[in-house]
């Protein structure tokens, strides 16, 4: 059973005469491919952004050199919690009743430390 691929139809054009590799490239510019599809929308996820989410960037960009190397959670413009181990943050979080989709959980390095990479 053969797969059809790119690469094998590339090479089922190679093997056609001249005039027919010339039929299709016209072919193919006369009728465009369609656009590839989007890949679903994650049901998990809500239909609209966070709503505070620009304020939390905001509070990044004005205060993030205030807490080197440290875990901060932030509910929109507001600090709910900040340490330097990530559960420490979490569990405030937890604590003044903010769920994981109410907040910002970030990760601010320090300046001698590479940016953090990981989740």
């Amino acid at each position: 059973m053969s797969t059809i691929n790119v690469e094998n139809i590339l090479q089922q054009v190679a093997q056609l005469p001249s005039p027919e590799q010339f039929r299709l490239r016209v072919l193919l510019n006369e009728k465009p491919l369609p656009a590839p599809t989007k890949a679903p929308r994650d049901k998990r996820l809500p239909n609209e952004p966070w709503p505070e989410a620009q304020q939390a960037m905001n509070w990044l960009r004005e205060h993030a050199r205030e807490y080197p190397g440290q875990w901060v959670v932030l509910a929109g413009d507001r600090l709910v919690a900040h340490d330097s181990e990530r559960a420490a943050v979490r569990a405030a979080a937890e604590a003044a009743g903010f769920g994981a989709e109410q907040v910002l959980l970030h990760y601010i390095a320090a300046p001698d430390e590479p940016a953090f990479m990981g989740i």
